[in-house]
């Protein structure tokens, strides 16, 4: 993982075009302005899958939170609080990397899944850390039973969802 000067300096060995518009420098993603984002705070993508072999795996990606602090590394390039993935359970998390840090992120719903508790109870018991520390967040998760959960303590979350045993579901809210 690289932050700082040396992120900086790998980019530009790596021929990566630097962003040098004061203001997009650290706060927006290339070519986004701040008329364009609104009230959109940050933006992730998570996805979860259980293969017929019977292997997990998990990935996520985001933008940053849009005003962070230069160098700031949130949750999701960490693994352990943003992506988790081992034979047992795949999870995704999204929302305010700070709190989702803090509250110990998919590894403490791993570490709660394993120990039996409900997956839908491992669940909710980081997200509501999340929500004590004064953050919010969402979870995409499949067992290895193929149990899928995907809840969130936002007003929303994009998420969809396919197993060969149910049809696909796609949701933002409710």
């Amino acid at each position: 993982m690289l932050a700082g000067r040396g992120a900086l300096e790998f980019a530009r060995e790596h021929g990566y075009a630097e962003v040098t518009d004061p203001e997009n420098y650290y706060t927006l993603p290339i070519g986004v302005t701040s008329n364009d984002i609104g009230d959109i705070a940050h933006g992730t993508v998570g996805a979860v899958a259980l293969d017929t072999n019977g292997t997990l795996a998990a990935a996520t990606s985001t933008g940053g939170t849009f005003g962070k602090l230069h160098g700031r590394i949130g949750d999701t390039p960490l693994i352990g609080p943003g992506t988790w993935a081992d034979d047992t359970i795949a999870i995704s998390c999204t929302g305010t990397g700070e709190h989702i840090i803090r509250a110990g992120g998919a590894t403490a719903i791993a570490f709660r899944y394993r120990s039996g508790v409900a997956l839908d109870d491992a669940v909710r018991e980081m997200l509501d850390e999340v929500k004590r520390l004064g953050g919010d967040a969402g979870v995409i998760a499949v067992t290895s039973r193929g149990e899928i959960a995907m809840p969130y303590n936002s007003e929303g979350m994009k998420r969809a969802s396919v197993s060969a045993n149910s049809t696909i579901t796609v949701a933002t809210f409710g």
